[in-house]
């Protein structure tokens, strides 16, 4: 043993005394350090208790068993009722699609099953603390209501039309786009109906924007209280309305849809004591018929509401036909030059005849591609890419000269008959229009009064005053002025009476719905008289019913025109159809007896004998 190591062994000795001391103070630092621990661990638990109790988030501990074992005032505000009072509570109880296995601290979003039976949204993070024997959870949760009713006006916001309350593009996209996604495999069909209405901007202009407001919000209300068949409707902007109908077994049947619909909106709408009647163009594509996405479904859609205002029908149907970005429009457009060029167009002739006695008056030309691979070309498709590519002056020129020879030829076979052509927007404002007309009637030898030029309202409203100076030159040469689908353009009556007019042509679309429409039948038999008044004649066209024909006749209407009486047809056949409409008026449908069978058997004859001799000298060629 060293030296100091003996002494520190010797309690007398300084070293032993030193030692002692040390010890003392260790042992009394050491107790001090206990008691200051402890009183920090009563401080943090007093300090943990206080913000479990006070926390305005909702805290829950859950033991292993699922069992809620402790809840703060804040979780049971939550709930609505203290947890003990539900007695044994398990978690899933209160939050039915808690993962307790995500244990990351990361929040997510859920719902809460209030005491009194609401889904209370919430947002919560589970955290684990693990003992020796167990695991608890700790769940805190946050009321996420007020949060999620802003984020729903918002969404409300971007989804749906401030002015009708209507849901926009932007939810009409995702809906369609949803369908879309479901109908994969599934062979189901669904039709998209976009909705134009017809001069709405004529209505903003003349009675102001708050009107067209009302209107437009009238309308929104309507098209949402339609039958279920009507399905989703929004509104895409301005006077433009979608309906979404799912399902829909076929073309036929949404075509039907659109019918009635389009019935539905021609009903009268009562603003601030004004009885305010409108009409609208439907477009109708189908899913998978006519495009398989959204963006293609609304485009043709789209395509299709413009060809009905074109047509002045209540609706058409995706045609691809008809569709200016399609491969067979692009095709069309490239070759018709060609066929300008090659006089590959052809004219068919359409029977006007006089109703009174049912006389044979005039063949209205009308133009017809037969393309040598697509088949026929509807001249609503091909007419307006001749006037898009500057090509409708020739054309005009080509079918003024070919009607003219017609008529020149028919007259040498004793068939003294008339001739309409119809002439675009592009060329009645043609200042050269009039000298080529008497040009060719020269050339012919024929009467300026056999040929009328039919003109459109829309077409002259162009240039008014340009239009008004060409149509009194053509008048001066002697040739008959027709207003074509009269009712439909924007000519006010005073201008009208300026033009050196003989002749009005009621549009089909009011003729053929004059039975059922007091409206359409109003306008037809006010234009009659509006005619008669002026000194002009009138012409109903598109006459597919006997009714409508015998409602006509009794309106006093001066020619018909239309399928029931004659299609068109080659001009080798015309003789033969008209003779057929004679014999038909007279003995079938009781036009032109006036009860003198003497004199209808002579006209009968006189008819008959006409016509075969222009039948047998085309058959004899």
């Amino acid at each position: 043993m060293r030296s100091w190591q003996k002494l520190a062994a010797r309690p007398d000795s300084a070293m032993g005394r030193f030692l002692v001391q040390r010890e003392h103070i260790g042992a009394r630092r050491n107790a001090d350090l206990a008691v200051a621990s402890a009183a920090r661990v009563r401080d943090v638990e007093a300090l943990m208790a206080s913000v479990f109790a006070t926390s305005q988030d909702g805290i829950l501990i859950v033991g292993a068993d699922n069992l809620v074992a402790v809840a703060n005032a804040a979780a049971d505000a939550l709930i609505g009722r203290p947890w003990l009072a539900a007695g044994d509570c398990r978690i899933e109880r209160l939050i039915p699609d808690i993962d307790l296995a995500t244990r990351d601290g990361r929040y997510r979003e859920g719902l809460l099953a209030h005491a009194d039976g609401r889904a209370l949204p919430i947002e919560y993070a589970v955290t684990s603390v693990c003992g020796e024997d167990s695991t608890n959870h700790v769940i805190v949760l946050r009321d996420i209501s007020e949060r999620k009713r802003h984020e729903g006006t918002l969404r409300h916001q971007a989804t749906h039309d401030p002015l009708t309350g209507l849901p926009n593009r932007t939810l009409l996209t995702e809906t369609v786009e949803a369908r879309l996604a479901a109908a994969d495999g599934a062979g189901s069909r669904f039709a998209l109906l976009l909705l134009d209405l017809d001069r709405f901007k004529e209505i903003n202009d003349t009675l102001g924007h708050d009107i067209g407001d009302d209107l437009l919000c009238r309308l929104a209300d309507r098209l949402r209280l339609q039958d279920p068949q009507f399905g989703f409707v929004s509104r895409l902007g301005g006077d433009e309305f979608a309906l979404l109908i799912d399902p829909v077994p076929d073309q036929q049947t949404a075509q039907q849809v659109a019918e009635a619909l389009a019935a539905r909106i021609e009903e009268p709408f009562m603003l601030r004591d004004l009885s305010l009647g409108v009409e609208a163009s439907i477009g109708v594509a189908l899913f998978p018929d006519h495009a398989g996405s959204m963006k293609d479904l609304l485009r043709c859609a789209d395509v299709a509401m413009y060809e009905a205002k074109q047509r002045r029908t209540r609706f058409a149907t995706y045609d691809s036909h008809v569709d200016r970005n399609s491969i067979r429009h692009l095709t069309l457009t490239g070759e018709l030059k060609r066929a300008v060029e090659d006089n590959e167009m052809r004219l068919e002739y359409q029977p006007k005849l006089c109703l009174a006695g049912f006389r044979p008056f005039t063949a209205e030309a009308l133009l017809r591609w037969h393309h040598p691979t697509l088949g026929k070309v509807s001249p609503t498709e091909f007419i307006p890419q001749a006037e898009q590519t500057g090509l409708i002056g020739a054309l005009t020129i080509n079918t003024l000269g070919t009607a003219i020879r017609q008529m020149a030829d028919w007259e040498k076979r004793g068939l003294a008959m008339s001739v309409a052509v119809n002439l675009s927007a592009q060329v009645i404002h043609d200042r050269n229009l009039p000298k080529m007309v008497d040009d060719l009637l020269c050339q012919h030898a024929l009467a300026p009064g056999r040929l009328t030029l039919e003109l459109t309202e829309s077409a002259i409203m162009h240039d008014p005053e340009g239009a008004l100076q060409v149509a009194h030159e053509v008048a001066e040469i002697g040739v008959r002025l027709s207003i074509d689908d009269f009712g439909t353009g924007y000519s006010s009556l005073a201008y009208l009476s300026r033009l050196p007019v003989r002749e009005l042509k009621i549009d089909r679309s009011f003729v053929s719905r004059m039975l059922g429409s007091p409206t359409d039948a109003t306008i037809v038999r006010s234009t009659i008289d509006l005619a008669h008044s002026l000194g002009m004649e009138v012409v109903g066209e598109g006459i597919d019913q006997i009714e409508i024909l015998h409602r006509l006749v009794a309106l006093g209407c001066d020619y018909g025109q239309g399928f029931l009486i004659a299609r068109p047809t080659v001009p080798t056949e015309l003789s033969r159809v008209v003779l057929d409409a004679v014999r038909r008026a007279h003995r079938e449908w009781g036009i032109g007896t006036g009860g003198d069978a003497p004199d209808v058997r002579a006209l009968q004859a006189t008819a008959a004998a006409e016509l075969i001799r222009a039948a047998a000298a085309a058959v004899g060629e």
